[in-house]
């Protein structure tokens, strides 16, 4: 999994944020069970100067918020319904 992501990522790393950051890149990366995992991923270099010193990187996997957006509609759908109702009252 982790050679997948490094060797996936590798180019957006150096492209998307400028030089040594990644922030808000989404991917999709494999379980060992071949489940697809959603995930967001950020990234920095750490430097002394000109010279690279570490890159720290840290993911969230994003299932579970996927799985909540469509709740989350229906809420906000609601909500906005009872607005409205409570306006053509008032």
């Amino acid at each position: 999994m982790f050679q997948s992501l490094q060797d996936g990522l590798a180019g957006a790393f150096k492209s998307i944020s400028g030089k040594g950051k990644l922030t808000g890149c989404h991917h999709v990366i494999l379980a060992k069970n071949g489940r697809k995992i959603p995930i967001r991923l950020d990234a920095t270099t750490i430097y002394s100067g000109e010279k690279e010193l570490a890159t720290i990187g840290y993911f969230r996997d994003l299932s579970e918020d996927i799985r909540l957006q469509p709740e989350a509609q229906e809420k906000d759908l609601k909500q906005a319904s009872l607005l409205r109702v409570i306006t053509l009252k008032g």
